[in-house]
């Protein structure tokens, strides 16, 4: 299945080309965007844009980070209650939702600049998710890991991610998406129960 849509707004940093999470360049390129205006983060649960005033995710605000950060290196019982340095969003402004659910809970253009980074590619239905990125939005950015990324097999002898869904392409203003070819390891899943210790929203 490939389906296209159309992203209205300027011109991306980049082409979404980049396998990790935001680099520190990016996140200053981007940070110099967003400037003084609102923003917010789509499903940045595993390595949150320090600049947002919102998250939005499906998990909880305590768990955030713990993903990429401390992976085998701490018990899956820690938690971040409190704000970590450097976080401008705070847990009343962490709000948990399904994002592929739609009926995001903001007015239309509320935020001046929206970030979606390495969470397309890994949710069921990034065609809900990137109708409301354009609603509540006037400007944004979207990164994934590149198609040569997601075909190309790596040292551990595996092609792609397990669990990303979509192989996402940016061409101009247009963000294309087709279906990941290679076999998942659990169909609809969205990344691993040890990654994930926390019950999602339903």
């Amino acid at each position: 299945m490939r389906r296209n849509l159309r992203i209205e707004g300027p011109e991306p940093i980049n082409n979404g080309v980049f396998y990790y999470m935001l680099t520190e360049q990016h996140r200053k390129l981007i940070g110099d965007k967003c400037g003084g205006g609102l923003v917010l983060d789509v499903g940045g649960w595993a390595d949150p844009f320090l600049r947002a005033d919102y998250v939005l995710d499906q998990f909880r605000y305590e768990t955030r980070g713990i993903c990429y950060h401390s992976l085998g290196k701490l018990p899956r019982s820690v938690t971040y209650p409190d704000p970590l340095p450097g976080e401008r969003f705070r847990r009343e402004t962490w709000i948990q939702h399904d994002i592929c659910q739609g009926n995001w809970p903001f007015p239309d253009k509320m935020f001046d600049y929206v970030i979606c980074s390495h969470t397309l590619e890994d949710i069921p239905n990034p065609f809900v998710v990137c109708e409301e990125l354009q609603r509540v939005s006037k400007a944004g950015y979207i990164e994934a890991p590149a198609r040569v990324v997601e075909q190309t097999r790596g040292q551990d002898g595996k092609t792609g991610a397990d669990h990303h869904h979509w192989v996402v392409e940016v061409q101009g203003n247009r963000v294309l998406f087709t279906a990941n070819s290679v076999p998942r390891a659990r169909p609809g899943c969205v990344g691993s129960p040890m990654l994930h210790p926390q019950t999602p929203v339903h």
